[in-house]
């Protein structure tokens, strides 16, 4: 017997799908290659394909309003494992708490990067955010050398880029202990507590006490192969 294959635009018979038992304006279907659209026509349901381009502008027609951003969120966008955003706020003071004491402390530009449900922390030497720029390794402890943040119980859920500010306060707020305190400053090699106890009441954090990341990627280079999905 000759077996032939065919394009499954030629052999689907649109009338032999059925459709939902409630009232629609239209039906994409997604096929093999193709996309199937059935909205209804007097007392039927009439049945069109349609190209990709079709596809996107009738979506295009749907309003999305993001909500406003915290001044600093440079970045944000979806993949397969949900939302993300990049957060990059300037130099400032932030009260920290380490081993229970709490230290007004300075801290460098830092960069946060949510995505699904994991968070990363990273430092910068400039003032402004620029993705082709150094990373850096966070000075604080309870950060692993890639970047990613061991929160312990102070788990801030999903990535959302509204809350990228609450996140990152979150993070300075959260308790510093001696996990993951060494090779994040040159002068305190050991471990990184000791250099903030050092700079508690100070403006400035010392950019040239930063550690770069290994690999000596930039942020942008960093952060983007941390949202390619594997």
């Amino acid at each position: 017997m000759l077996q032939t294959t065919c394009d499954p635009i030629m052999v689907i018979d649109p009338a032999s799908i059925r459709p939902p038992e409630f009232k629609v304006n239209g039906i994409l279907y997604f096929l093999e290659g193709h996309f199937l659209f059935r909205y209804p026509d007097g007392d039927g349901m009439s049945s069109k394909f349609v190209t990709v381009a079709d596809v996107m502008a009738a979506i295009h027609h749907v309003e999305i309003d993001s909500g406003w951003f915290a001044a600093g969120t440079v970045r944000t966008g979806r993949n397969a494992n949900g939302l993300w955003y990049v957060y990059s706020p300037p130099a400032q003071n932030a009260t920290i708490i380490i081993d229970g004491e709490s230290l007004l402390v300075p801290l460098p530009r830092t960069v946060l990067l949510g995505t699904g449900l994991n968070y990363y922390v990273w430092a910068l030497h400039s003032k402004h955010f620029d993705p082709g720029e150094r990373a850096y390794k966070a000075p604080f402890p309870n950060v692993n050398d890639n970047g990613s943040v061991c929160w312990g119980s102070n788990t801030p859920g999903e990535a959302s880029p509204g809350k990228a500010r609450q996140v990152w306060e979150l993070f300075f707020a959260s308790p510093f202990n001696d996990h993951l305190v060494n090779g994040k400053s040159k002068k305190c090699e050991k471990d990184i507590r000791s250099q903030l106890r050092s700079l508690a009441g100070t403006h400035t954090y010392p950019a040239n006490d930063l550690v770069p990341l290994a690999n000596g990627f930039t942020i942008g280079r960093v952060i983007d192969s941390l949202l390619e999905v594997r």
